[in-house]
């Protein structure tokens, strides 16, 4: 475990910003500049960005709407948003800061409202794992491939069996994949091409796959893309002089973290770039993060290149403000091992703060309940006495299943966290699905069994406990054999949930719990509402609603646990309102088959917790936002830094 100290508390910048020459050279930029600047951690990039835009708007008199400031995420987007509004004060006609999806889709819906077309759009993750999903189980379903017989559909090399097509991972690299080739304009009759060209046989029935898959969706969803499609659309209507009003009074984009661009960003700030409209890029290649999905960290050190404009600038900006001396030799050791990505003048920047007594320290554990607990003891010493907030300090894991183990125990150990948005499947968030199995079990969709009825009963919606179901096992078995029955506890566990008033005889506690509960699967399976409607059935009749706000306004582990279980909640409702909207005569059950069945976490638009809290996230996570104590957990040699090259399975 790595912990690092910045020098102090997380001040918000006074308004207006003091800038060192380096940052005013950037803002003094003429018009009609384009610039990639290059800037080490700590230098001021998104403040920057700040006094780039109010320099626009205050001091020569441009419009909010002449120019939008793009970020790689939601989370930074939102942030940058409210920055701007504050710092500039005047009313604008929409967000000045929004990621390049957004962007995007604006172009292309503005479009398709020009031609007279249907609106897109934007198929999620988890949609488009399903429908990968689905197609590779009939594949396998319709034949056996690998016994020498003649079958149709794509034909996979040996290695990448039933088995290897059924894992997650597989579909992941198979989107990969997809987008890839969208991307670069690779259609499926170009990859086989490649593919048979250079020995690569996985490719030839991946574009035999992506035919197939392009047959359905254009059928089933028709005017829905990916975001690699959305981007390509969107490239086409700037490039046809169709892309609406807002690129049309568009004179600058401002790129954030451009280091995690992928192609379909670039190609779109080269076609904006081809309308006229200036570019200026920030970003450091030294932190890139999206490199495993496609990003490209050089693009800083290329933009000239990419945007096909031979006088573009390049920039550096010169002040470490947030690294003393140690801190910033720190981070040249680290940044010295990699390579350059085109760039690299962003490292001689030198320190401009004061290092904390330890600005960096190694902890070592022998287990890992041992390292969550020093973890958890770092956090109370920063918090108690260095003075910094919660919300100020950040863990840092190798991948998103380790996110609520960690979570959870430094929970335990007194330290309030909460983890990024849809990280988590709201199939594998805990409060989440014990409300889709009720909703599940009621509308008959599975039916009941002893093993749904024990989970129903210890879960929230039931609010038993084991020694309490116990006793109500006992009581049910007592009155079978008391009539002269044989049957065993589980099914008239099963009997009594399916039927409501039988637990009327059993007057306790237990008894009561247990009939509220089968009342609440008798009157959703009686509904005929859309699956919202069905949600907020169970959810009303359950009560838990001022339980877990009473819980969540507490303090320690309790509150955690509610606010953790208040956000699944609320992101299960907004996925469930976003489904109705999208497909207003889907079935419930069908809302049930994709978010029980998929392994993609879904984006989600609820509104996220603003406590006091330690953020728990992968390296991704923390692009474009700042913490003054970071501890990098779970640092074990030959697991993380994971150095295996990506995309082994089909090389995207």
């Amino acid at each position: 475990m790595v912990v690092v100290r910045f020098q102090s508390a997380r001040q918000e910048p006074p308004i207006p910003v003091a800038l060192d020459p380096s940052q005013r050279a950037v803002v003094a930029l003429a018009d009609g500049a384009c610039a990639a600047v290059l800037g080490a951690p700590g230098t001021g990039k998104t403040t920057t960005v700040l006094e780039l835009v109010a320099d626009r708007v205050l001091g020569r008199d441009w419009g909010p709407d002449e120019m939008v400031v793009l970020t790689p995420s939601r989370v930074t987007a939102t942030r940058l948003r409210d920055a701007i509004a504050l710092r500039l004060g005047v009313p604008t006609t929409g967000p000045m800061a929004r990621t390049v999806n957004s962007l995007a889709f604006e172009i292309v819906r503005d479009a398709a409202r020009a031609a007279g077309t249907p609106a897109p759009r934007l198929v999620t993750g988890g949609e488009q794992d399903a429908d990968i999903a689905q197609l590779l189980a009939g594949a396998i379903e319709d034949g056996a491939i690998e016994d020498g017989q003649t079958v149709a559909g794509p034909r996979w090399p040996e290695a990448l069996g039933p088995q290897v097509r059924g894992l997650r991972r597989f579909r992941t690299e198979l989107r990969e994949l997809m987008m890839r080739a969208t991307e670069y304009d690779v259609p499926p009759s170009r990859l086989r091409g490649l593919g048979v060209a250079t020995g690569h046989p996985e490719w030839v029935a991946a574009a035999d796959f992506i035919d197939e898959y392009l047959d359905v969706v254009s059928t089933a969803r028709e005017l829905q893309f990916d975001p690699a499609e959305l981007a390509r659309f969107a490239v086409a209507a700037i490039d046809s002089g169709q892309a609406g009003e807002r690129v049309s009074r568009l004179r600058l984009v401002i790129v954030d973290d451009l280091q995690e661009a992928t192609e379909s960003t670039l190609a779109l700030l080269r076609a904006l770039a081809g309308r006229g409209i200036d570019i200026i890029a920030f970003g450091d290649p030294d932190v890139a993060a999206n490199a495993f999905r496609g990003g490209e960290p050089d693009a800083l050190g290329r933009l000239a290149t990419v945007l096909a404009k031979p006088d573009t600038a390049t920039m550096t900006l010169s002040t470490a403000h947030r690294q003393g001396p140690a801190l910033r030799a720190f981070t040249a050791v680290v940044t010295g091992r990699i390579g350059a990505a085109a760039a690299g003048t962003q490292r001689a920047a030198v320190a401009g703060g004061i290092d904390s007594a330890v600005p960096i320290a190694r902890v070592e554990a022998t287990s890992p309940a041992r390292e969550w607990a020093a973890i958890a003891k770092v956090m109370r010493q920063e918090h108690l006495e260095g003075g910094v907030g919660w919300g100020d300090m950040v863990v840092i894991v190798r991948s998103g299943a380790q996110i609520p183990v960690i979570a959870r125990a430094l929970a335990h150990a007194e330290v309030p966290t909460r983890t990024s948005a849809g990280g988590t499947a709201l199939r594998d968030d805990h409060a989440a699905r014990q409300l889709l199995t009720l909703v599940d079990v009621g509308t008959g969709r599975t039916a009941m069994t002893a093993a749904l009825a024990t989970e129903l009963l210890l879960g929230p919606f039931g609010g038993l406990d084991r020694l309490s179901l116990r006793r109500l096992r006992l009581a049910l078995r007592a009155e079978e054999v008391a009539g002269g029955g044989t049957r065993a506890a589980d099914d008239l566990l099963v009997e009594a949930l399916a039927a409501p008033g039988r637990l009327a005889t059993i007057d306790h506690r237990v008894g009561r719990a247990a009939e509220k509960l089968a009342n609440t699967l008798s009157v959703l399976g009686a509904s005929d509402g859309s699956i919202e409607e069905l949600l907020w059935l169970g959810w009303e009749r359950s009560g838990l609603a001022r339980s877990w706000r009473d819980q969540a306004l507490g303090a320690g582990i309790t509150a955690a646990e509610a606010n953790r279980n208040l956000d699944g909640i609320v992101a299960l409702f907004t996925a469930a309102k976003r489904f109705v909207e999208r497909q207003p005569g889907a079935t419930a059950s069908t809302f049930l088959d994709n978010v029980l069945d998929a392994e993609v976490a879904e984006d989600t638009l609820s509104p996220q917790p603003s406590d006091d809290a330690v953020l728990v996230t992968t390296a991704s996570g923390t692009v474009g936002l700042e913490f003054d104590t970071v501890v990098v957990a779970a640092v074990q040699d030959g697991v993380w830094p994971n150095l295996r090259l990506r995309g082994s399975l089909l090389g995207a």
